[in-house]
């Protein structure tokens, strides 16, 4: 029997979740899959530096791609810092799951909000968060991100960060320091609850086998050097420096939970009955050739030209 995407819902395999254990053996489940949008995101910027490497031409000012990669490293930034708040919640404020009032409540508060709110329900002091300007550059890297989301115009006012007054120009400097800001603001929270690391691990394939890397350790000792040997490969000079400057909070003692855990969905559910074909196929080819003519694509194949964009009417 045929099966549909939508039978696959269910199958929560690599799926993450914390659990919060209470004093009275109670416990509360819920999601902690910021980790995989950073992941996914920090491989795809590492592919474009892979790209730039042995790029044959020069950066040019506008790179779509840069703009979409900055746009989600907020958005995980994003992530994690809901997901803290709202174990920060169960952690000190109850052993339950908000009602629905409350949780829409919780979910309209905007990151700053948010992350007044951490600090509030930890009991925790906010003078080295604000010290280290993480704050105020988080803000500058929020209106970035608003101007390529909403397709804004004109210029963003930087004044805590080396980042461009114009979002449009993002190059690939500007994605480390952004990388750089939201591991600092990581790394002040990473250890609020006891024995859990919050930072985000990276996979590294090598050697045949994958290993599991911070994201500290994989941004500062390997993505950092890769990315100014780049530089240095193709004659150019880093205006921007990056350190983890950030120190971290302690674990608060508010607690009502005692423990905590995170765990990995490692086996399938309503996998059985399905073989996926594993034969390579050029279906996507198949489907373009349905829209470009023969005389279209002969007529630039004798002229070695290409097509522009065509957005006049005739």
């Amino acid at each position: 029997m045929l099966k549909t995407l939508d039978d696959f819902r269910q199958n929560n395999l690599t799926y993450m979740i914390c659990q919060i254990i209470y004093n009275n053996n109670t416990s509360n489940i819920t999601p902690f899959v910021y980790n995989h949008y950073f992941e996914m995101t920090v491989h795809n910027f590492e592919q474009q530096l892979m790209n730039f490497e042995n790029e044959k031409y020069p950066p040019v000012a506008y790179q779509p791609i840069l703009l979409s990669i900055f746009a989600n490293c907020f958005s995980c930034l994003e992530q994690f810092i809901s997901t803290v708040y709202f174990i920060a919640y169960l952690s000190c404020c109850s052993t339950n799951i908000p009602d629905d009032k409350t949780l829409n409540k919780m979910r309209k508060k905007e990151y700053h909000e948010k992350i007044s709110e951490i600090f509030k329900i930890l009991q925790a002091d906010s003078k080295t968060f604000s010290q280290l300007n993480l704050r105020k550059k988080v803000k500058e890297l929020a209106s970035i991100r608003n101007y390529i989301l909403h397709g804004n115009v004109g210029e963003v006012k930087i004044e805590n960060t080396k980042l461009p007054k114009f979002p449009l120009t993002i190059n690939y400097e500007d994605v480390m320091e952004e990388l750089d800001i939201i591991i600092n603001v990581i790394h002040h929270f990473r250890y609020i609850f006891p024995n859990i690391d919050l930072m985000p691990q990276i996979s590294i394939s090598y050697n045949g086998t994958i290993m599991y890397k911070s994201l500290d350790e994989y941004f500062y000792k390997a993505l950092v050097p890769y990315f100014e040997s780049i530089l240095m490969k193709h004659y150019l000079h880093a205006i921007k420096t990056y350190s983890l400057s950030a120190r971290t909070l302690s674990v608060t003692n508010k607690l009502i939970a005692k423990e905590f855990l995170i765990r990995i969905n490692t086996k399938g559910d309503n996998l059985e009955g399905y073989s996926k074909n594993s034969i390579n196929t050029k279906l996507f080819d198949l489907s373009i050739a349905k829209i470009i003519s023969s005389k279209e694509l002969s007529s630039l194949i004798m002229n070695n030209t290409f097509q522009l964009p065509n957005f006049m009417l005739k």
